[in-house]
């Protein structure tokens, strides 16, 4: 006989436990969102778990805990969340050049540098986004090669990898691995310090010299690889 699974789903158990899984998910996006808030104001030291769930508007006072396990796991949730367009943005432009053998140093520097300047210039959320990559660094407690492999997922590094050893054939890879963390901090502090400054009043990002500066990071950032 064939059973009315719609009226087994309208049973109060089955209600009571659709309800349970929807109230976490609201509760685990409410927490990243309260991350992100926490994590651009404050340095991740500074920043406690009551805050966050506090900010989350999550009475439970282990909410983070139980949906991240600890603190570090959800300032990581938020950063991949942020990278995450910047990476298929990579993505595309490598595909777009991919059969390419005249690539140069500065088209490889302008694929991976100019999806982070377009997205935090453009996000809803530059500032915020802008101000938690900068801590990020900052307060970073994991070898720096942790901090270059959550700038970039495990394809896009690969290609550019490739890329980056077919262009400085004279570096090593331990040099090569050297100048991308580098690399990485002179590009989220440039952006970070742009953000601060534009949230102050001080520069607007249609100002020539916002552009200017933008523009000479990339160029201090590709001289440090020739």
């Amino acid at each position: 006989m064939k059973q009315n699974f719609s009226l087994q789903i309208s049973e109060p158990r089955y209600i009571k436990v659709m309800g349970n899984l929807v109230s976490q998910s609201h509760a685990r996006a409410a927490l990243i969102k309260a991350g992100l808030i926490a994590f651009s104001r404050k340095s991740f030291s500074d920043i406690s778990i009551r805050e966050i769930n506090e900010l989350a508007g999550q009475r439970n006072r282990n909410a983070l805990q139980y949906h991240f396990g600890r603190k570090r796991n959800l300032f990581e949730t938020v950063v991949k969340d942020f990278l995450k367009p910047v990476s298929d943005a990579q993505k595309l432009l490598i595909d777009t050049v991919s059969g390419r053998a005249d690539l140069t140093l500065d088209d490889l520097m302008d694929i991976y540098i100019q999806p982070f300047i377009q997205i935090i210039r453009f996000s809803p959320n530059s500032i915020k986004h802008a101000k938690l990559l900068s801590n990020y660094i900052d307060t970073l407690d994991t070898p720096p090669e942790f901090f270059s492999a959550q700038m970039l997922d495990e394809e896009t590094s690969s290609t550019l990898s490739e890329r980056l050893e077919q262009l400085t054939p004279e570096r090593t890879d331990a040099e090569r691995r050297l100048l991308l963390v580098v690399s990485n901090s002179i590009l989220v502090n440039t952006i970070a310090d742009l953000a601060r400054a534009s949230e102050a009043g001080l520069i607007d990002q249609k100002d020539p010299m916002y552009r200017q500066i933008l523009r000479r990071m990339t160029r201090a950032i590709t001289a440090l690889w020739t």
